[in-house]
Parts: C-alpha cells; structure tokens; sequence
C-alpha cells in the first residue's frame, strides 16, 4: 500500500482498518427476512424435488448438497432422503476428489462432529496427503487409503476455535484427539487455488473436530498464497503470475489464507496480504458478475465466495459493500420459479443443483467465523 506523508498517512490507515476491524451487524431494515426464508424454502423444495434427488444422490454434488441442506434446516431424522444422503457419504469408498472429501468433512461437522470424527479424520488424512508440493491442492482421482491412517489419542482435543453448536450459542462438547501426519512421498507438483480454498475449508472442519493438522500443511498453504498473489491483489485459478485473477479466486485466496494463517496462530485481522486481497475485491464488488473474469458460469460459485470471506473474517462490510444485503438483493430477484438459481444457458459450468446450493448457503450465512478460543471455554 503506497504511503503518503502528514494526513494522507493516517487516512490511509484508517481506511485499511475499515476493511479488516469487524464490524457493528447489517441493518436488519435492510432486507426482508421472511423473503429471505420464503426463498431458502423454495431453493429446499427444489433440491428435494424426486427428479433432482435422483441426479446428486448418486452424483458428484451429493456432499455440496447434504452441507446446504443441513444448513438451511432440514432434519435427517423426518427426511429419508437426507439420512440416506449422509450414509452415503460416511461410508462410501474410496474418498474421492478434493472438493468431496472436504465437503464431506463439513457436512459431517454439521451432522453429526461427536458420530463421525473417525470419518472427518480419514478427509483430514486424505488432504494432508495429497496437498501438492507447492502447497496447493489439485484433482487426485481416488485417495490411498493404505498411505497413512489417522491416530486416536486419549487426550482431549485443544480447539483453537470457539464452537458452538449449530443455530445456538452452547459450547459444543470436547472431543477426544486425533492425529493426522503426511505420509505421501509422491505428491503432485502443483494444484489449482479452487481446490485449495475447499481442501483448507475441509481441515479446518476436521480441526474444529479434534483432529490435529500437520503444522507444515497449514505453512505450506500459506506461503504459497502469500506467494501467488499479484501487486495488485487478487489471485487467479492457477499460477496467478501466469493467469489472470478474478473475483472467486480472489475470495478463495483471502479466505485460504485466513484459515491457514488463523491456525498458524496468526492475527487475520492485522494481515497484509488479506488487506490486500480486500481492498481489490471492494473495488471490483459485484453480485451481476464474476467480476475480473474467471470461468463462464461461475456467478454463484463466487456470490457463495463473498459469503466465506465476510463470514470468516466477521465482517459487514467490503469496501463499500453492505455485501449481505446487496447479495440479498441480487438473490431474492434472480431465483427461478421452480426455486432454483443459475438455470439459463449462460450457467454452464456449474448445474442447476450447484448453483441453488451455493445461493442457499449465501442466504443463510452458512460460514462460521473464526474466533480464537477464549481460555477457559
């Protein structure tokens, strides 16, 4: 950040701290919040359409949608469909793909952390693994399972978050510790950012689980993201020195780097590197496109982007943005009448079901903050 001398100094500094300092709450007045539950209703109805049902249960967004359906409310205990949805991704082998195991991890988090720990240790165990050489993550088609296997511990978990149970502010119950260690010597050279924002949000369910993360996993995570953001501030799919950034890169870098730097015990509120990657997306803020570029029909991808990174960093405002209301806004006015989102042509890399779920998952303010553990909670 270019420093001026006198009063432009401390305009500067103020201004910084307007983007990271966590804010007073949105005003309410400012969205309708039965519109706002009447269309998580329909995007719910939608999803558990028998003709969806049939398309993610056995596909390749089942895990995306257990974790938006669990967050908008629907008990696996009155619905079939769910307890057979969650069943399936607690058991099913071989752990496949960064985005599944890590969504598996979180959707398992919000079912059930106590029930299935083991499960989110085995993710965990999957991620560290196959993190590439670089500290991104990339597409392994299937994990190895006999590369490593998480240790159970008598000793209580330390959580470095303060968790609550989900809707409540009831501290959850402590669980026993897992250990996860890099046991892979033939990992990949490099990955992609997308698969990293995803794998780091995976661990960081697993660790708010009990299970212990290598500490290089989150360095080598955060040096890489510290690394392939350009002077400008944002990030790109791949190698940003040699690929364009764009908006949901941009988030996946800044809520990436927050979780791994949060974990290192760092302050993600006195962080450069974030302040950066804030700054640019407060300038370039927008809920009509993915802004800078990026992959055609990833609109939603990045709007469910937005959310982490207000969510996570906790808080209200980006740049100028009220970003929840103005997400709000844009979401309530594009949902298509049979509930979905994201159904005209111009969505093609991202499906219907997809879309609805990021949209979801944006209204509902599914991301939990991260807050240090206060001693004695």
């Amino acid at each position: 950040m270019v420093r001026y001398i006198g009063l432009i100094i401390l305009i500067g500094l103020v201004g910084s701290l307007m983007v990271l300092l966590p804010l007073p709450g949105y005003s309410q007045d400012k969205v309708d919040q039965k519109k706002i539950d009447e269309a998580i209703n329909k995007g719910v109805d939608f999803l558990l359409d028998s003709n969806q049902v049939k398309v993610w249960m056995k596909g390749r967004e089942i895990e995306l949608v257990v974790l938006t359906l669990l967050h908008a409310g629907v008990d696996p205990k009155k619905n079939t469909e769910m307890a057979k949805a969650i069943q399936e991704i607690a058991t099913k082998t071989p752990l496949q793909q960064t985005y599944n195991v890590a969504l598996t991890a979180m959707a398992l988090e919000l079912a059930d952390r106590s029930k299935y720990q083991s499960r989110i240790a085995e993710c965990a165990q999957a991620l560290v693994n196959y993190q590439c050489q670089n500290g991104q993550w990339s597409y392994p088609s299937k994990y190895d399972s006999k590369q490593g296997q998480p240790v159970i511990t008598g000793a209580p978990a330390e959580a470095k978050e303060t968790i609550s149970e989900p809707g409540t502010t009831k501290a959850v119950k402590a669980l026993k510790k897992i250990i996860v260690k890099r046991t892979n010597p033939k990992r990949g050279e490099k990955g992609d950012n997308s698969n990293t924002q995803f794998a780091l949000l995976g661990l960081r369910a697993a660790a708010r689980c009990g299970v212990e993360i290598p500490k290089e996993t989150w360095e080598d995570a955060a040096k890489w993201l510290e690394k392939d953001q350009t002077a400008e501030g944002d990030w790109g799919y791949g190698q940003t020195v040699v690929q364009k950034g764009y908006g949901s890169m941009t988030c996946a870098g800044i809520c990436g780097l927050a979780i791994a730097k949060f974990y290192l015990g760092q302050d993600i509120h006195k962080d450069a590197t974030i302040e950066k990657g804030l700054k640019w997306l407060g300038e370039k803020l927008t809920f009509t496109e993915n802004p800078g570029g990026g992959f055609p029909g990833t609109l939603y991808y990045y709007i469910y982007g937005i959310e982490r990174v207000g969510a996570i960093l906790g808080i209200e405002q980006i740049g100028n943005h009220e970003w929840y209301p103005e997400g709000v806004e844009y979401l309530l006015k594009d949902q298509q009448t049979d509930g979905s989102w994201g159904t005209t042509k111009k969505f093609t890399l991202v499906s219907a079901i997809g879309n609805t779920c990021f949209a979801i998952l944006f209204l509902k303010r599914a991301t939990q903050r991260l807050q240090p553990k206060i001693t004695g909670e």
